[in-house]
C-alpha cells in the first residue's frame, strides 16, 4: 500500500490540490448546483400532484406559524358552531394570521415617514385593529360592558412569525413551477407575499401564471397538431390567446377568466408597469385581445394603455390608443349613457392634444384641443359633471401652451389672466 502511494504521490498530490480548490467553490455554489441538478432530474412543467404536494407543505409551514392561542380558540369556536371541518379551521386560522401580518406591514408603510416603523400602537389602535376578538371591539368600542379582550403588539407578532410564514411562501413558489394553468398557487403566493411585506412576489406569481398557461396551451396544440408550422411568433401567440379565450383546451384546469384576471392584477394592482415598462406593453396587448368582447372594457383598457405609453415617452403609439378609445359602435352608444361616452372621449382628446404637443405637431394638438373643448361643454352641465376637477384646468393649460407655440403671446397672456 505504501509502495503504491509512493509510486503515485504526484497524482495523489494533484488530486488533493484539485479537491482543496474545488471544495470551497462547491460549498459556495451548493445551492446553484442543487438547483441545476433538480432541474436536470425533474423539469418544471404542469404536474397537479407535484403542485399539490408543495402546497400541502406550505400549508403545514403556515399552520406552524399560527401559534397564537387566541386565534385557535376563535376559529375552533366559529367552525364548531358551523360544524366546519379541520380544513375550514385551518383556513380560518391562516386567514386571521395573514391578516395580522398584512396589517403590520401596512402600518409600517404608513408610519414610515411620520413615526418609526412598527412603533407600538396607542390604546385605541390596539382595541380597534389588534384585538384578539375584533368582532367585539370594532364598531362597538365603548358600547359593551364586557371585559375587553387582550391585544397583540404588531412588531413582536410579525418578528416572531415571519420565519415560518416565509417558509410557506417558499413552498408556494415551488408549487408555482408545476402549477401550469392552475390558479391556486398564485392565490396563496399573493396572500402570503402581502403578509411578509414582499408585494413584488405578486408580479412573479401573476406573470408566471400567464406564461405557464400559454405554454400549456401551446403544448396541447402541438399534441393535437393544430399549430401550423408557417406562423410568425405574433400569429402563434394570437392563436394561443384565442384558444385560451375559447376555454376549450384548459376547461378542466382553469377558467379563462383567471388568465384575464392575472393580466388585470399584474398591470393595475402591482408595480409592474413602472418596473418593466417595455414588457408591460406585451401584456397590454394580451389584455386588449381578451377584452374585445366587451366594448366598454376594451376602450377603457386602450385608454389605460395609451396613458402608459404617454408616461414612457412613446407619444405616437399613445395617440393611436387614445384615438381607439374614442371609437364606439352605434349599438353600444344606444345602450350606454351619452354623457359617460362624451366624458371618456373628452379625456382621450385632452391626452391626444398633450401627446401632439410633445411631438411638436401644434396644429394637430390645436384640433384635439377644440374637440376636447366642444365635448367639455356637452359633458359638464354644471349639475353632475363627469370629468375630474383638474381636467378643465389641464385643458386651459394646453390652450396656453398652444398659444405660445403658435406665436400668439397676446392670447396666451389673456388666458393666463383669466
Amino acid at each position: 500500500m505504501l509502495k503504491i502511494i509512493k509510486d503515485n504521490k504526484i497524482y495523489l498530490l494533484v488530486v488533493l490540490l484539485i479537491w482543496l480548490i474545488a471544495i470551497p467553490i462547491v460549498y459556495w455554489q451548493r445551492f446553484a448546483i442543487y438547483s441545476w441538478f433538480s432541474l436536470l432530474v425533474t423539469t418544471p412543467k404542469y404536474s397537479l400532484s407535484t403542485m399539490e404536494n408543495f402546497l400541502e407543505k406550505g400549508d403545514d409551514a403556515l399552520e406552524d406559524a399560527v401559534s397564537l392561542e387566541a386565534i385557535e380558540e376563535i376559529c375552533e369556536e366559529k367552525e364548531k358552531n358551523k360544524k366546519g371541518s379541520a380544513q375550514a379551521i385551518f383556513s380560518c386560522k391562516s386567514r386571521l394570521h395573514l391578516n395580522y401580518m398584512r396589517q403590520a406591514c401596512d402600518r409600517s408603510y404608513s408610519l414610515n415617514r411620520s413615526r418609526p416603523p412598527f412603533d407600538a400602537p396607542n390604546w385605541l389602535e390596539k382595541q380597534e385593529y389588534w384585538s384578539h376578538n375584533q368582532e367585539l371591539t370594532q364598531g362597538g368600542l365603548g358600547k359593551s360592558r364586557m371585559i375587553l379582550p387582550a391585544t397583540i403588539n404588531p412588531k413582536e407578532y410579525w418578528k416572531n412569525h415571519i420565519a415560518p410564514t416565509l417558509r410557506a411562501l417558499d413552498y408556494y413558489k415551488r408549487a408555482l413551477n408545476y402549477s401550469g394553468p392552475n390558479f391556486l398557487a398564485v392565490k396563496k403566493i399573493v396572500e402570503v407575499a402581502e403578509a411578509t411585506c414582499r408585494r413584488e412576489e405578486a408580479i412573479l406569481a401573476y406573470s408566471s401564471h400567464i406564461y405557464k398557461t400559454e405554454d400549456y396551451v401551446l403544448e396541447k396544440l402541438q399534441e393535437e397538431e393544430k399549430l401550423p408550422s408557417d406562423l410568425s411568433i405574433l400569429q402563434q401567440k394570437k392563436l394561443i390567446w384565442t384558444e385560451i379565450k375559447g376555454n376549450k383546451l384548459i376547461a378542466k384546469d382553469l377558467s379563462a377568466n383567471n388568465y384575464a384576471m392575472s393580466l388585470e392584477k399584474l398591470l393595475f394592482d402591482t408595480n409592474f408597469r413602472r418596473s418593466s415598462p417595455e414588457e408591460a406593453n406585451k401584456f397590454f396587448l394580451r389584455l386588449i385581445v381578451f377584452s374585445q368582447s366587451d366594448e366598454g372594457k376594451e376602450t377603457k383598457n386602450r385608454f389605460k394603455w395609451g396613458m402608459h405609453l404617454f408616461r414612457i415617452g412613446k407619444y405616437e403609439k399613445a395617440v393611436q390608443q387614445f384615438y381607439a378609445s374614442t371609437i364606439f359602435t352605434d349599438d353600444y352608444i344606444l345602450q350606454s349613457s351619452e354623457r359617460s361616452i362624451k366624458s371618456q372621449k373628452f379625456t382621450a382628446y385632452l391626452m391626444i392634444g398633450e401627446s401632439y404637443l410633445e411631438l411638436q405637431e401644434n396644429k394637430k394638438a390645436l384640433a384635439a384641443y377644440y374637440e376636447a373643448r366642444r365635448l367639455l361643454w356637452n359633458v359638464d352641465g354644471r349639475t353632475t359633471p363627469l370629468v375630474q376637477e383638474s381636467e378643465p384646468q389641464r385643458l386651459e393649460a394646453l390652450r396656453k401652451k398652444l398659444s405660445i407655440r403658435l406665436q400668439n403671446p397676446i392670447l396666451a397672456e389673456k388666458i393666463a389672466n383669466e
